[in-house]
């Protein structure tokens, strides 16, 4: 009786479950609401330009392309794509980037009939090639300095027939392909030109898939009308401007750009690299008053937790790509509490967006991604494809009009993963592989996947696919690429392999970039012995060594120390952004799990420690701390812009004066002249700063020919500086150019090499920038470094700088007070000579007596004297050669 009353309790507990269950979904999936379904995308468009023809439909820098130009512009090139022979659903490739000509060609591509293939110029070619076969597209629209590419494709690629080359900023028909505003046949441009026909193919779009290849999917015009109108989740008109954030190829791009399109809006197209530089990405937003962003989780995070400022102006944030952070949520909002924060979900097989919450609340853990949008139902079902209860966890299947029609030329995969509607016949579900539950207030909640299948960066990612290209490499025998979470939640890639002899993962790493994009590529290489299996003989992916305690292989080893304050914060820096503390100076930044994102958190860190602004391209270029120091120290400012330029004026010249072009002393430095400059009027003063390159004395020449094509020259130099000068009056003499006189500070003729001790050049460098006038410019440790490195490099060249040759000019030298003429070495030979300068003149030669010491020629105290004596030489030139005009 007892067991009759519980299995009674149990029944009516189950039917008041699957009623409850049935009420959410008869609330959450009514969905439907009207919306323009049976048009087109270019044909909303072209009402939409009928209706606000001059307002802004792209922005790109500081021009803007009208409604009624852009679809002028797209008429012309889809009239020139149908005279190429473009028919129903072709595929265009588009391998351009985010531009307003990319814009256009998007739009030609739906006037003429077709659909877009978007994809990246930086893709790896055999990539390129795979997307251009199997999609037999019969055009490529490309940037035309890509034309050598194209080229190379266009003989690969049977089915492409023409290569369109335009102009990748504003122009948007190919060069010489139209002209008088005309197309072929003589139809004028503002005719309405558009083969465009409802539930069609408008775009193509490959992702990553299991087999070793990409997948192409194939998305009609009612779904991409579904997303931007009429909807539920965003309100968007005329007064919103989307930024866009991704390629083309990122399907987040159908959102951004027909959100703004299709609503009068305005498509507000950044510079490249702008999205990686916070300070231009909010200069961005401010000038063109952005009001929507659509942001994969990680560049959201990054900018919530360093550069919250860039949200400000913003109207609405979309989020997604991947699991996001409720505690970077919580950070915006009470920031920035007017904006609409959406935590947007969805597969590009359902259109980009599937399901979208609006955050108006903190939450402590995982954020829902929300109910299905407009004209989309969302069913999380068991195995067996029935409703999983309130709570339960099940996989989730999409439906409604945002469905893509499948794979291209993969009708088994397409059946695969579009399965009959268990309960709507006639109707199709997506599997999406994402694990997930219902609410009880009726949002889901997104719990993983059912597979391997991972999203990094807001691009999905198929590790099989990985797997099968490293499994292509000739020395590796069985390999397993995984996802790790690594600091902050970021998920890496990390390939585990085994191999016959010798791996240098440097060339394993070349191999895959050939045939990967960039994020797919692994982060970390480790070797094993063999890899740990399961008792059924599969690989035990539990078992597999954590990739920064692990072998990493092709990290290099040694553990180099910092040899420098620079390289020592820089690798602070380092490991702090790679959440690693066993790295040295000579590790390679991408071989140690760093990527894009990662490198935009470094110069980040890098702008906040060591006040410098380092271009994100610099990472890339330079990936280890030793050359990152190097290239930061090549390109620090001294606080004066003038430090660190190779000519310096020190005021103008006065009438009666003549130019002096003055070489840098000791110090390797223009700066230690400003003061002697003052005394010299009413000549001017031109003074160099030491240049590296060894192309220096042609430099210095081509410098001075710049500033006074005519000359006669006259040529100045203290110290070290004195044997510059006349390197360059050799130089200046073979072309041709006349140079009246060289004035040496105290400078020694070298009549053999000598080797400047290296500390000698570090102590000078120390007294250097300890001396008043220099510490209040050289304030950081950066610049310091700089410093001293110039002066080694000084030091290097004058051990090497034998001075042999002869002029025409005079030469006269300033001696200082109570130094010997000649110095010898231990040989007893003559190393260097202050009146041996005479043998190398064909001119006058002429010997002064200076005050101080060499050290102090130049300081306070002996300052005004010598600026005198030099004055005095230099006004004996003008009485003898005339003041040069």
């Amino acid at each position: 009786m007892k067991l009759s009353a519980f299995n009674l309790r149990t029944e009516r507990d189950e039917a008041a479950e699957r009623e409850r269950l049935s009420a959410l979904l008869r609330t959450v999936n009514q969905t439907e609401t009207p919306y323009p379904k049976d048009k087109t995308v270019s044909r909303v468009f072209a009402e939409q330009a009928r209706k606000t023809p001059d307002a802004a439909a792209v922005i790109y820098d500081e021009r803007e392309l009208s409604y009624r130009e852009l679809d002028k512009r797209a008429t012309r090139l889809a009239r020139a794509l149908v005279e190429q022979g473009i028919g129903p659903e072709d595929a265009l490739g588009i391998m351009l980037d985010q531009s307003p000509a990319a814009v256009i060609a998007v739009l030609a591509s739906l006037k003429a009939g077709g659909a877009y293939l978007p994809f990246s110029p930086d893709l790896p070619s055999e990539r390129i090639r795979h997307i251009l076969r199997d999609s037999r597209a019969p055009v490529l629209i490309a940037d035309e300095v890509h034309g050598e590419a194209c080229a190379r494709l266009k003989e690969e690629c049977p089915d492409l027939r023409q290569v369109l080359l335009i102009n990748g900023g504003w122009d948007g028909p190919p060069p010489g392909l139209i002209e008088d505003n005309e197309s072929a046949n003589g139809a004028p441009d503002d005719e309405e030109f558009d083969r465009s026909q409802p539930h069609t193919l408008a775009y193509v779009m490959y992702t990553s898939g299991t087999t070793g290849v990409p997948k192409g999917v194939m998305v009609e015009h009612h779904s991409i009308l579904r997303l931007v109108l009429d909807t539920n989740y965003i309100k968007l008109g005329p007064e919103d401007r989307i930024l866009p954030t991704g390629s083309l190829s990122f399907d987040a791009s159908t959102f951004e750009l027909w959100g703004a399109l299709l609503n009068g809006g305005a498509l507000c197209i950044p510079r490249p690299g702008t999205l990686l530089d916070a300070r231009a990405l909010a200069r961005l937003i401010r000038s063109h008053r952005v009001t929507t962003v659509w942001m994969t989780a990680g560049l959201f995070n990054a900018l919530a937790a360093d550069h919250i400022e860039v949200f400000d102006g913003l109207k609405t944030v979309l989020c997604g790509g991947e699991k996001v952070s409720a505690h970077h949520f919580r950070q915006v909002r009470r920031a920035h509490p007017g904006i609409t924060l959406v935590n947007g979900y969805g597969p590009t097989e359902n259109t980009t967006f599937t399901a979208c919450y609006e955050v108006q609340q903190d939450f402590e853990e995982d954020v829902p991604i929300g109910a299905p949008i407009a004209n989309t139902q969302i069913h999380i079902l068991d195995e067996h494809l029935r409703p999983t209860a309130i709570g339960a966890a099940g996989e989730l299947y999409a439906g409604g009009d945002g469905l893509a029609r499948g794979y291209l030329n993969d009708p088994r995969l397409t059946a695969e993963k579009f399965v009959p509607h268990p309960w709507a016949a006639g109707e199709r579900l997506y599997r999406t592989g994402d694990l997930a539950r219902w609410r009880a207030d009726g949002n889901v909640e997104y719990l993983g996947r059912t597979d391997d299948q991972v999203k990094i960066r807001g691009f999905r990612i198929e590790p099989a696919e990985i797997e099968a290209r490293l499994l292509q490499y000739e020395q590796i025998k069985s390999g397993v690429v995984v996802a790790r979470a690594g600091e902050g939640r970021d998920l890496h890639l990390v390939a585990y392999f085994t191999a016959r002899g010798e791996v240098e993962v440097a060339a394993l790493r070349e191999y895959l970039s050939g045939v990967l994009p960039d994020y797919m590529m692994p982060n970390y290489f480790v070797r094993l012995e063999r890899l740990p299996l399961t008792p059924n003989g599969k690989v035990d992916r539990r078992a597999l060594p954590d990739p920064k305690v692990g072998a990493r292989a092709g990290a290099r080893n040694g553990q180099a120390e910092p040899a420098s304050e620079t390289e020592k914060l820089l690798l602070d820096i380092w490991r702090e952004v790679l959440g690693q503390t066993d790295i040295g100076c000579e590790d390679n930044f991408f071989e140690h799990g760093g990527h894009s994102l990662s490198a935009f958190k470094l110069t980040d860190r890098v702008q906040r420690t060591l006040g410098f602004e380092l271009p994100l391209t610099l990472v890339f270029k330079a990936p280890t701390v030793r050359e990152l120091a190097s290239c930061i120290l090549d390109g620090a400012r001294f606080g004066e812009t003038a430090i660190d330029q190779p000519l310096v004026t020190f005021g103008a010249r006065q009438e009666g004066g003549r130019i002096l072009f003055g070489f840098p002393p000791g110090t390797a430095d223009a700066l230690g002249y400003a003061q002697l400059a003052e005394r010299l009027k009413p000549h001017a003063l031109h003074a160099f700063n030491f240049i590296e390159p060894e192309s220096r004395i042609r430099d210095y020449a081509d410098l001075i020919e710049g500033v006074d094509p005519d000359g006669p020259h006259v040529l100045f130099g203290y110290s070290g500086g004195g044997n510059l000068a006349f390197r360059t009056a050799v130089e200046l003499e073979r072309r041709g150019a006349q140079v009246s006189d060289v004035l040496m500070l105290d400078s020694s003729r070298f009549l053999r090499p000598f080797r400047f001790p290296p500390e000698e050049a570090r102590r000078l460098a120390s007294e250097f920038l300890d001396a008043e006038g220099v510490k209040e410019y050289v304030k950081s440790q950066v610049l310091r470094d700089k410093v001293v490195r110039n002066i080694e490099r000084y030091y290097e060249f004058l051990s090497g700088a034998v001075e042999e040759d002869l002029i025409d000019a005079n030469i006269h030298v300033v001696v200082s007070e109570n130094a010997p003429d000649e110095y010898r070495d231990e040989g007893g030979r003559v190393v260097c000579s202050k009146s041996s300068w005479a043998e190398l003149t064909r001119g006058a030669f002429r010997i002064r007596q200076g005050r101080g010491e060499h050290g102090h020629m130049l300081q306070r105290l002996y300052l005004e004297d010598n600026a005198a004596l030099l004055r005095e030489v230099i006004n004996s030139i003008r009485t003898e050669k005339g003041a040069d005009g």
